[in-house]
């Protein structure tokens, strides 16, 4: 009888560690899983700021090629308003301020 009773404490003893080993790589497992998550969100929101960036530069380029093209074509008189020659750097405007919040960020 007390052979029985020896190898049941040491079978239980053995459910019990293989418990507790399990409970320590579950809880390995979700601690790194976390760290590679905020590492993924740190870099998902690097990226968009990359993108806001080089999204207002091209804008910003394109609306001063515009602007200078324009003001090439045809030089404002005295006759002609000026006013449709100052729309491109209207737009551009907007887009020095989006770079400057960017820079500051």
């Amino acid at each position: 009888m007390k052979g029985k009773k020896t190898l049941r404490f040491k079978i239980a003893g053995l459910n019990t560690a293989f418990v507790a080993i399990a409970a320590l790589i579950l809880v390995a497992i979700v601690g790194l899983s976390y760290r590679e998550w905020k590492q993924y969100d740190q870099a998902r929101r690097d990226g968009a700021r990359s993108r806001l960036v080089l999204d207002t530069v091209y804008t910003l380029v394109g609306d001063l090629v515009d602007a200078e093209t324009g003001q090439r074509l045809e030089k404002p008189s005295p006759k002609k308003s000026a006013s449709r020659f100052r729309h491109p750097y209207a737009l551009a405007n907007p887009a020095f301020a989006t770079l400057q919040g960017c820079s500051t960020a």
